[in-house]
């Protein structure tokens, strides 16, 4: 239809097609068109064929359909964007309409009488402006999905148990019924820009929902009392003035945004499977308390995780380093959860990695990472190899956005290996950066604390002795570097991962590389860092990690632990290949590490032709 100019249609133009089928008269998605192409004469339609199956008409002219047509053959009804008031009088026989479509008719003032669409399972009203009654639907009892999204409807619907997608958003309801916690095999709920206040707690016993959607909802007060299967939670903009301690049962719980909710103060334990946290604009935001347990799934090293408090202007000191070590924490984790992938050769060499990233505001980089510049590179120095060991980074940088506020940013890292032989390994990485700042952002708020984490940087030793970082950020869309933000500071954390799996986990903290098995009990091997602690981890069916179990003798504070893997002896295929470009000036690089001794390192690199296989740890399949 956007290829053609407008066609005018006979009122009798379907008279003699009584074998029609399927009428289909729609546009291009992304066209510009805003009024339908058929003209039709006298705006009247005289008949439509009683074998119709598929009726599709955006921009439809009508009214209603034709009083004489008979939709007993009909199964779905889409008029979109159409002049409709209501689709027919009287009881029609339904009984194999299954998917009706009405989304966008801004005319629409009522749904005629579907008693007899027994059958149907897909009902979408949405955006018709002038709805503001349904009528009951407990006898539609294979109905699944529901949508009447902006109708200015102010009762929740009356709707059979059977339904599985109830989208609410922006209409005028202001209570749920607790009779919702009937709907026994519900899984998405869109209550968003409504005007509820609170859900009633009969919905914790929706075992089968693993979706809410509560953003904007402004009367909000109180964090929902959900299920512990909850999978996705969205409470951007609502009133919740702190998340309970109660949440860490929502063990199925991945994705919670809370973007700016302004009344939230203070953050509890967070559930273990939790991947997703936006609390950017926070502005009450004080206390976060730290991860103290992290489940591994299943293919935990293919996934993007991201922590961003942007715009927590009030975060105590407290809050700041739980945030860095439960980022620190969950990164090794990821690490581990490799290591047993490759462990048992289910990698996929061309597999999706897996990526931490974490933004909140703030000039410093935190002491756990033992490395540390104040510009855009930094040298980290790396302990004598083993066989069987591999070697990882969690690296921060800050940086200063008063100069920028772009939409989309990506944050580069070349990073560069230097073996006792003097050979070079250069790589690339590249992190999005999830969450833009904008200009309301105060001038003096302006810097940002990242910390970043991405599995392709789990590396089999190679005699590598030094690595070199630096950092830069560029336009997503334009791949281009950007000279207008700066960054400040950087940092770089390294650990261990022994390939050899056992029983038991042990995390290792210690930075005498030449004793790190000695007071081990036999067959106990995993992490280690820069530090000097044992950690023994939870045996491998239970699938999890907790940072708190230190020994007693442990000299380090749990928070600056690097978590590693149990993992066997790993055995991997392929190589990756490396970048071949140069990174030459970083000469006479002053570093920080440890105690904020500085360093002069003179790191010069190698000739463009020489070129070195490396092999790398890849990822396990994705799906």
């Amino acid at each position: 239809m956007a290829q053609i100019g407008v066609l005018q249609l006979s009122p009798s133009v379907f008279e003699k097609m009584a074998n029609l089928r399927i009428i289909r008269f729609y546009y291009n998605l992304f066209s510009d068109q805003q009024e339908s192409k058929l003209m039709l004469l006298n705006q009247d339609l005289k008949s439509l064929p009683d074998e119709l199956r598929y009726l599709h008409w955006e921009y439809c002219p009508l009214k209603s359909l034709p009083s004489n047509f008979c939709p007993e053959n009909l199964v779905e009804l889409k008029l979109t964007y159409c002049n409709m008031e209501q689709l027919w009088n009287g009881n029609q026989n339904l009984v194999n309409l299954k998917v009706v479509d009405l989304k966008h008719c801004q005319n629409l003032i009522r749904i005629s009488n579907l008693s007899q669409a027994i059958n149907v399972e897909k009902l979408t009203i949405g955006e018709c402006r002038s709805l503001a009654d349904l009528p009951c639907l407990h006898h539609l009892t294979s109905l699944s999905s529901l949508d009447i999204r902006e109708c200015p409807i102010t009762k929740f619907p009356e709707i059979p148990t059977s339904i599985r997608s109830l989208g609410l958003r922006k209409t005028q309801i202001e209570e749920v019924p607790s009779l919702i916690g009937c709907l026994n095999k519900l899984e998405y709920l869109d209550m968003s820009g409504s005007n509820i206040q609170n859900l009633p707690s009969s919905i914790v016993k929706l075992d089968t929902l693993d979706c809410i959607d509560l953003s904007g909802c402004m009367n909000i007060t109180k964090f929902p009392n959900v299920s512990e299967n909850i999978i996705q939670l969205d409470l951007d903009g609502t009133q919740v003035e702190e998340l309970p301690s109660s949440i860490s049962r929502l063990k199925s719980l991945c994705t919670l945004n809370m973007r700016d909710c302004k009344s939230l103060k203070s953050i509890s334990k967070l559930p273990p499977c939790l991947r997703w946290l936006d609390a950017k604009g926070c502005t009450s935001l004080k206390n976060v308390s730290r991860m103290d347990q992290y489940e591994c799934a299943s293919h935990e090293s293919k996934t993007w995780q991201c922590i961003i408090f942007s715009d927590c202007f009030d975060l105590d000191q407290d809050a700041i380093d739980n945030i860095v070590a439960s980022t620190m924490f969950r990164s090794q984790c990821i690490a581990k959860q490799l290591a047993e992938e490759l462990t048992e050769e289910v990698y996929d060499p061309d597999g999706y990695k897996g990526q931490v990233v974490c933004c909140f505001p703030g000039s410093e980089i935190s002491g756990s990472f033992e490395y540390q510049s104040t510009n855009s590179s930094v040298i980290a120095n790396l302990g004598p190899d083993r066989c069987g060991r591999f070697f990882g980074f969690v690296l921060c940088m800050v940086v200063d956005l008063k100069r920028s506020h772009k939409l989309c940013l990506d944050v580069d890292c070349e990073y560069q290996l230097k073996t006792k032989s003097g050979d070079y390994h250069n790589f690339k990485i590249n992190w999005q950066w999830p969450m833009y700042d904008d200009e309301s952002t105060p001038l003096e708020f302006s810097k940002r604390v990242l910390i970043l984490f991405d599995s392709e940087m789990l590396m089999e030793e190679k005699h590598y002795e030094e690595a070199l970082f630096k950092f830069s950020i560029r336009d997503e869309y334009k791949k281009i570097p950007l000279d207008d933000i700066k960054v400040e500071k950087c940092g770089a954390h390294v650990f261990y991962v022994d390939g050899k799996r056992s029983n038991d986990y042990m995390i290792e903290s210690g930075g005498n590389f030449s004793s790190d098995e000695e007071g081990m009990e036999p067959g106990l091997e995993g992490i280690e860092s820069s530090s000097g602690a044992h950690l023994p981890i939870i045996p491998d069916e239970e699938k999890s990690c907790d940072p708190d179990m230190i020994q007693p003798n442990s000299p380090v504070d749990p928070n600056s632990l690097s978590l590693k893997s149990d993992a066997n002896s790993l055995h991997f295929g392929g190589s990756i290949t490396e970048d071949g470009n140069n990174m030459n000036d970083n000469d006479g690089l002053i570093i920080e590490k440890g105690s904020g001794h500085n360093v002069s390192e003179n790191f010069s690199s190698p000739d463009d032709g020489d070129e070195h296989k490396h092999k790398k740890l890849k990822l396990s399949d994705f799906f």
